[in-house]
């Protein structure tokens, strides 16, 4: 995760650029926000990754909600 950009590979075995908004860490783990710059929707996606940069992008519920509390505090303080 040293550049903002990485390559997924969908359900569909179709590969997709996506772009990082932003990464942050706990005491536990780093969590990565990241969205698809193609996509009209603008969904983002949420996942761990460890220090060799391999995506975990299943989240538990309560990782899910802090993941989107934070991307809801980056996005408001892109309205400021």
């Amino acid at each position: 995760m040293d550049n903002n950009k990485f390559i997924i590979t969908d359900e569909n075995g179709i590969e997709k650029e996506m772009t990082i908004l932003f990464t942050f860490e706990t005491d536990d783990n780093q969590y990565v926000i990241y969205h698809d710059e193609n996509d009209e929707n603008g969904e983002c996606f949420a996942g761990k990754y460890n220090d060799d940069g391999e995506l975990f992008p299943e989240l538990s519920e309560e990782e899910w909600d802090m993941c989107q509390e934070m991307l809801n505090t980056y996005l408001g303080g892109l309205d400021a």
